[in-house]
């Protein structure tokens, strides 16, 4: 139950208004037809792009890189998460993105004998692998 008598997956039978209210969310009859149907009207657009580098990155570019993707095309990207091999750095470097707000910290250090490369998700509208991908490139430490 969730505040006015019935479950949130069953029709709702209680007069009273149904705008959005204190359980937070629309009843599906008052959806409107572009409600229901905007998965299907824009899904083919939302994918991920994986990548991974092997080596070390150069934090001063990575910075500079996803802030200025950020700025361009942070409504598009819905999430971006990855671990990063920093050079100079013993431990790794995890960080997570939603929109246009981004946090990372320090996780812990590389084990002896682990292979020190960067993996990264990102998860959007209208994603470009290879502009992804040739941008990471760039920010290969030398």
């Amino acid at each position: 139950e969730h505040g006015h008598g019935h479950k949130e997956e069953e029709p709702c039978t209680m007069d009273h208004d149904h705008g959005e209210h204190a359980h937070g969310h629309k009843h599906e009859a008052e959806k409107s037809h572009d409600e229901k149907n905007s998965v299907a009207h824009w899904s083919s657009r939302v994918s991920s792009v994986g990548l991974v580098r092997e080596g070390d990155l150069d934090m001063d570019k990575v910075n500079e890189w996803v802030g200025t993707l950020l700025q361009a095309k942070g409504k598009d990207i819905y999430r971006m998460k990855g671990v990063l091999s920093l050079k100079d750095t013993p431990t790794k470097f995890v960080f997570q993105a939603v929109h246009m707000q981004m946090n990372g910290e320090m996780l812990g250090p590389w084990a002896t004998g682990e292979v020190r490369e960067s993996k990264l998700v990102f998860i959007g509208k209208d994603l470009d692998r290879k502009e992804l991908s040739d941008a990471l490139d760039l920010c290969v430490a030398k």
